[in-house]
């Protein structure tokens, strides 16, 4: 079971991610909170749900443990759980040698709580704009900067993850999440060239499609995620991640 045995993962650095999903054959259910009251609801549950993460990891042959526990909000009694579960596991990947990375969504009480020193922080800095919302980019200046500014009460090292591709905005209310593959399929489809944002950088294409209705596409390209990444290190960030590459590069 060891991923670095005689592959290409051999000389790779292999985090093993943990998220709190249900996967069923009926009734899944994708960020279940619920599922995470059952894991970490109280010091015996978190100590017994860090001890199966290291088990796991170790078993894989990982370097580190990556948890991206998501959709808590504003729900205080479950942070407190998490943040005291995020402790927990801090000292037991210590123990094992075992580094931790932590994903936060942008609405995180991070200023409410401690975090341990001996962890790398990822924020998602993709949230601005998709589901629910007006059309727009999954980020731009003020919102790295924000994201940036709020990172800074951690004490360990931190991150900003990106995202390329975007969403397609109808304007009947449909949004279709897509890759730079899929905006480029659609001005071959029904022409017209997209134009550069330039508060985001991003990408932004409209068109009518067969059935009459208008689109609106903002989607990041290779100069868009550039562009994200200088933001980002004007604001004293060093490190940050793509989601994902899949589809994205030409």
């Amino acid at each position: 079971n060891n991923l670095k045995d005689g592959g290409k993962l051999d000389s790779k650095e292999i985090y093993l991610t943990f998220v709190n999903d249900r996967l069923l054959e009926e009734g899944s259910s994708l960020k279940d909170t619920a599922l995470l009251y059952d894991l970490i609801g109280s010091g015996d549950k978190a100590e017994a749900h860090a001890d199966d993460i290291i088990r796991l990891s170790e078993n894989f042959g990982c370097d580190g443990i990556e948890i991206d526990y998501e959709a808590i909000k504003g729900d205080t009694t479950l942070w407190q759980l998490f943040n005291d579960f995020i402790k927990i596991l801090s000292v037991k990947c210590d123990e094992k040698s075992l580094k931790l990375r932590v994903v936060f969504e942008p609405s995180a009480p991070l200023e409410d709580y401690q975090w341990p020193q001996n962890a790398e922080y990822v924020m998602m800095c993709y949230n601005l704009c998709g589901y629910g919302t007006e059309p727009g980019p999954k980020a731009n200046t003020a919102f790295i900067e924000k994201m940036a500014k709020k990172m800074k009460v951690l004490p360990g090292e931190i991150n900003l993850a990106f995202a390329n591709g975007g969403f397609d905005f109808a304007n009947d209310g449909n949004i279709t999440q897509i890759d730079y593959a899929d905006a480029k399929a659609l001005m071959s489809t029904y022409g017209g060239e997209a134009v550069r944002d330039n508060d985001s950088h991003d990408l932004v294409y409209s068109y009518v499609d067969d059935g009459g209705i208008s689109h609106e596409v903002w989607f990041a390209d290779k100069e868009t995620i550039d562009q994200w990444v200088k933001t980002a290190e004007n604001f004293g960030i060093k490190k940050v991640s793509v989601w994902r590459l899949g589809g994205n590069i030409e």
